[in-house]
């Protein structure tokens, strides 16, 4: 026969319950990811609107699309994210940047779709080529802004209002 006794110490079941309370709020915090700054840096950068086209985000899917393109700006990009020199012949006019305007007015899957398909060069003469050129290189300047946001390891840091880091400060 086993005897069991209880000692129960004044405030001790308060007390587990704190611990408790505390272990489960440490969990929640380690899993939600960090605000300011590094999730800044961390996140998508947001579409950019330029006229009535948006131009998404630059992703590591874009470099396959490019390269399957034959796309003069895989070989600039490549060259200038291995520190080579950039010997690429390109425009920002032309097919080669209509073909960058599709690629990036549409989502990822519709241009990876595009592009699988062979169409992509089409639809790029269809929609751009009797487009004025100025919206072209305003496009153009988007996608490198996309590009430069997609490849920036820089974190901005600043005093926010609230003390904590903040983009609109940085």
């Amino acid at each position: 026969m086993t005897n069991t006794v209880t000692l129960e110490s004044p405030g001790a079941s308060e007390k587990i319950a704190e611990a408790t309370e505390r272990r489960e709020a440490a969990a929640e915090a380690a899993a939600t990811p960090l605000p300011g700054p590094l999730a800044d840096a961390f996140a998508i950068a947001p579409d950019i609107k330029v006229g009535p086209y948006t131009v998404r985000p630059f992703l590591e899917g874009d470099f396959e699309l490019l390269h399957a393109l034959h796309h003069p700006l895989y070989d600039m990009l490549i060259a200038m994210f291995s520190g080579k020199p950039i010997e690429a012949d390109y425009q920002n006019r032309g097919p080669a940047a209509w073909e960058l305007a599709v690629m990036f007015t549409h989502s990822f899957d519709e241009a990876e779709e595009m592009v699988s398909k062979g169409t992509l060069k089409d639809e790029a003469q269809k929609e751009f080529k009797r487009r004025p050129m100025a919206v072209v290189i305003s496009l153009h300047s988007a996608i490198w802004k996309q590009i430069m946001l997609a490849s920036s390891t820089a974190i901005a840091y600043g005093s926010g209002e609230d003390g904590e880091g903040s983009k609109k400060n940085a």
